[in-house]
């Protein structure tokens, strides 16, 4: 390439996008040399930066993008020289370019933001969950209860109204407060699931602010 001359060059560029009060990267550290009568392709991971390089140095950048360091040198006379005239059918061209750009740079913006709102949407349902310890440790206590309620049922059943009141009234009594502590327990249960959902819930808040 010593005999060419370098048309367009990149040196470290660095892209940044503010996102609702936020300094989001989407490409760092890119340097590239494109030479008279070579064809540049950009591949790479959905998400990785293509559309935004590629929107960078054509100066499309979206208004709230800049380049936050390095450097582009576009170095043709012709190009630089060259005056476009806005005419309907070349403003039409610029949309659909612009379109398309805009189409497959929608995840590029803020690629820091959209990686970590996945990582929390995949641990969404192991936070929320809980974990089969928990689960067996509160069905093994209320079948337990539920168990000592059907017998204190069953107790009640064959006791005599004539001679036993006491006993029936105690153990009508034991079956309100059996009935209390399986309430206890499904609330416990209940208020555990709900907390781990609002913990989850609020991440999910706190990154919906930055969208």
């Amino acid at each position: 390439m010593e005999n060419k001359k370098a048309l367009l060059s990149l040196k470290d560029v660095e892209v940044k996008f503010r996102v609702r009060g936020r300094i989001l990267t989407a490409i760092r550290g890119v340097s590239m040399d494109i030479y008279d009568g070579e064809t540049l392709a950009i591949v790479g991971e959905s998400g990785s930066g293509k559309s935004v390089l590629t929107k960078t140095f054509s100066g499309m950048l979206d208004s709230n993008g800049f380049i936050s360091n390095g450097s582009i040198i576009l170095n043709d006379e012709e190009i630089a020289e060259t005056l476009l005239l806005l005419t309907p059918q070349v403003n039409k061209l610029l949309k659909f370019v612009t379109d398309k750009l805009n189409k497959y740079s929608i995840k590029e913006n803020a690629r820091e933001f959209i990686l970590k709102e996945k990582k929390i949407d995949e641990e969404y349902k192991a936070k929320f969950d809980l974990n089969p310890v928990e689960i067996e440790k509160y069905e093994t206590k209320k079948k337990a209860l539920n168990s000592e309620l059907i017998d204190l049922q069953n107790e009640l059943q064959v006791l005599d109204k004539r001679t036993e009141a006491d006993e029936i009234k105690s153990t009508k009594q034991k079956i309100v407060e059996k009935k209390k502590e399986i309430a206890e327990v499904e609330i416990a249960h209940k208020a555990n699931i709900d907390a781990r959902g609002k913990k989850v819930l609020q991440d999910i808040a706190y990154l919906a602010g930055y969208r």
